[in-house]
Parts: structure tokens; sequence; C-alpha cells
């Protein structure tokens, strides 16, 4: 299997785009990408907590190697001050005889990256205002629209996404 290699550490705005960039590296490194990318999805699932994800293990089969390596690469890319969280959490873990999961450091990284509902809701209605096209390149502002759309947990009222389509749209000449 292949090593698991990950891109730079994000900036808080990019940091679902580069979430997706773990998940694909991990699934392309392992030998069973289908059950690879259902480990990995797990994180994502409701009431999952760092101490259920101490297991290596994923309806009866290991991923311990797959698991070691992202450990590996995203203690590689991690600046730090969560490279200090991992190694603290990697002591507790020696001092009770375990090693500590590549998946319990992704679930301390998606923990730190977390926001609270409100603060999330008014974050991406922030950065939806922001969104313009560069360069007047319209697709390029389709696609992050597009993007920042399919990553809301709830999407927002028609009409303010309306609103906020048009305020962009006017900066066209068609």
């Amino acid at each position: 299997a292949e090593p698991i290699v990950l891109g730079a550490w994000p900036r808080p705005p990019g940091y679902r785009r580069w979430r997706m960039g773990v998940v694909d590296s991990v699934v392309a490194a392992s030998v069973r990408p289908r059950t690879a990318f259902k480990v990995i999805a797990q994180l994502t699932k409701r009431g999952t907590t760092y101490d259920t994800l101490s297991s290596t293990k994923f309806r009866g089969k290991s991923f311990a190697t797959l698991d070691a390596k992202l450990a590996v690469a995203l203690t590689k890319v991690a600046p730090q001050d969560i490279q200090w969280q991992i190694r603290l959490k990697k002591q507790e873990a020696i001092v009770k005889g375990r090693m500590m999961a590549g998946c319990q450091i992704l679930h301390l990284v998606d923990s730190y990256f977390r926001t609270t509902d409100a603060d999330a809701r008014i974050f991406e209605t922030e950065y939806r205002f922001s969104l313009t096209a560069r360069g007047g390149n319209l697709a390029a502002f389709l696609n992050s629209w597009d993007e920042t759309l399919a990553g809301l947990g709830e999407p927002p009222a028609e009409n303010i996404l309306e609103t906020s389509f048009l305020r962009q749209m006017r900066k066209y000449k068609i």
C-alpha cells in the first residue's frame, strides 16, 4: 500500500476542502479503498468520540497499518500547537499500554477546526457574501458557490440565497 500524503495545513476557510483531501489520500493508500472510506467516514457520525476511535478494526478487519500511516501523515503537517496535543495524547495512551490511532488524531484535528453551530452559520453567510469571480471567471465563481452550498449542514432560506447570488451576478455584463 502507498504512503498517505497530505496537503499543507489549511487555514479555517480551506479546512473542508483539505479534509476531503485527507479522505481521498487515505482511500487511495488502502488496499481496500471502499472499506477504508467507511472507516474514515465514521469520524463524521454523531456520537463518535476520541475514545470510540481507539480501535483500528472495522467490521472485524484490521486497519492498523493504514491508521499508523494516517497518524504519521497528520503529525507531519500539523502545526506546533497540534503536535503538542498529539504528543500529550500519545503519552497518555502509552501509560495505558495503548497506541494512539490515526483516526484519533484526525478527531483532534476536526475538534481544532470545529466551531459552534452559530459561528459556523455566521462564517458561512459571510463567506457566501464574499465569494467573487476573480478575473471575471464566472465558471470559477459558480463552482465555488456550489461547493460552499454542498458543504452546508442546513441550507439558508431561499430568499437569502437568491439575494446573495443576485448580488454577485450584477457584477457581470452578459
